[in-house]
């Protein structure tokens, strides 16, 4: 329960050649901070991409500097892969 300091966030779904589901793969997302608890404004920290053709199924994203520890983090799924119902996320 102890706050901790974002410094990057990973995302993964299997590879494109592997999973039938992958319209429902991540694409486009926001990630926001909590520092100072739930009732309060978000701070983003990144905007980013899931490639579902990339090397990996498991793909790291750096975050903007934020070096105030957080106990909340939100991710906003923007966009997936082509999938009209749902985001699917491992």
């Amino acid at each position: 329960d102890e706050p901790i300091v974002v410094r990057a966030v990973s995302v993964q779904h299997p590879k494109k050649v592997i999973d039938a589901q992958w319209p429902a793969a991540p694409r486009d997302f926001d990630v926001f901070l909590y520092p100072d608890g739930l009732e309060a404004l978000p701070v983003p920290v990144a905007s980013a991409r899931f490639n579902v053709d990339g090397a990996s199924a498991i793909q790291t994203f750096d975050t903007d500097d934020h070096p105030r520890p957080t106990r909340y983090v939100r991710f906003q799924w923007r966009t997936n892969h082509g999938n009209p119902t749902f985001v699917c996320l491992y």
